[in-house]
């Protein structure tokens, strides 16, 4: 800005001239140079033959230009332009700088991978036996032999709860869970992966973060519903997920957490299932006057109610199909003109 020669020049042929060194810059083989010919230096300045030629003169006149063989050379480049050509070694040293910082994630990430592998065989070490489960999901015995009855004053390895408390108390080189029931949560994991997670063909996810889930359950005495009806909890929750085909199965974590939702399904059955059943009242049959006036009253293609339940239990709602999240709002207008329907027909009454 300081430069008289550039000051005193029009803001066109200023133009002009950062655009010339532009091209003296990209020209890697001799910087300070515009190795091409005037035609193409034309094209790329997006000027004309005679613009281009009236320039050179006035950069010739200045001293800042001057032919060279195969082009141009910008008089004192290596002074006006030395800070520039520094950016390479500049560059190189940010390229080196990020991949050894790319490098050093990479190997943090190998060695926390190394650190769950190896508190998972740690798990798989305490050599718990767990009673296979049955296929069949109707008893309440067959699923307390797949998720461990770890609070039983026997284990299913056959050791007594004395030893069991001592198996707890168990230095963390040999638990590296000390205050879980490993015997309890290794059932649970073998029950879920063979059981739930086989009915949609999915994994269980990180068992690690699964235990740590299984930890704050057992410090909450399971939702405050107990072991034994947690165990009845997960009989109701794989009933309805073989319904459901697998559609909504989740990770372990997820299963045990409830996600993002904050309460888990299991948790939710139990509680509907524990609710006092309900008196029946007899169906409402809307007037020949409703019908004719309110065509949803006589909608032949509406689900049934075991049919609704049944998509409403695969969770969450994104999960179900086009053709099931249709038919259930059809049915949910379907139930609400009818509701409307009786309540008319009980203020006529009253």
């Amino acid at each position: 800005m300081d430069d008289p020669k550039i000051a005193m020049m029009s803001d066109s042929d200023q133009l002009l001239w950062v655009k010339a060194l532009c091209l003296a810059s990209d020209n890697e083989k001799r910087r300070g140079y515009i190795d091409l010919a005037d035609e193409e230096i034309c094209w790329k300045l997006r000027i004309s033959t005679e613009q281009w030629k009236h320039a050179i003169d006035k950069f010739r006149a200045k001293g800042m230009l001057e032919h060279a063989e195969g082009g141009y050379k910008i008089v004192n480049w290596d002074k006006r332009q030395f800070n520039s050509d520094s950016s390479a070694e500049r560059v190189a040293k940010h390229r080196e700088k990020k991949v050894k910082k790319s490098a050093q994630k990479r190997a943090k990430k190998l060695q926390k991978q190394s650190a769950e592998v190896t508190v998972t065989e740690q798990l798989q070490a305490c050599n718990v036996t767990v009673t296979p489960p049955d296929t069949d999901t109707d008893t309440d015995t067959d699923q307390e032999k797949e998720i461990n009855s770890s609070q039983n004053p026997a284990s299913p390895s056959g050791n007594t709860s004395e030893q069991k408390n001592e198996s707890k108390n168990a230095e963390p080189e040999d638990n590296p869970y000390p205050h879980i029931d490993v015997a309890a949560f290794e059932a649970f994991w073998k029950w879920y992966k063979k059981h739930v997670c086989s009915i949609s063909g999915s994994n269980p996810g990180s068992k690690i973060a699964a235990a740590r889930e299984w930890l704050l359950l057992e410090y909450s005495n399971f939702n405050g519903i107990g072991w034994t009806e947690f165990k009845k909890a997960c009989g109701l929750y794989l009933k309805v997920a073989t319904d459901a085909q697998g559609v909504g199965v989740q990770h372990a974590l997820r299963f045990l957490s409830g996600g993002s939702v904050g309460v888990p399904q299991w948790l939710e059955l139990y509680q509907e299932a524990k609710q006092p059943p309900q008196s029946e009242e007899p169906d409402f049959v809307p007037s020949e006057a409703q019908e004719m006036t309110n065509p949803w009253l006589t909608r032949q293609d509406v689900i049934s109610d075991a049919e609704a339940q049944r998509i409403m239990a695969i969770q969450p709602a994104w999960h179900r199909s086009d053709e099931d999240a249709e038919a259930l709002a059809l049915y949910g207008r379907v139930q609400w003109e009818r509701e409307q329907a009786a309540l008319q027909t009980q203020g006529a009454a009253a």
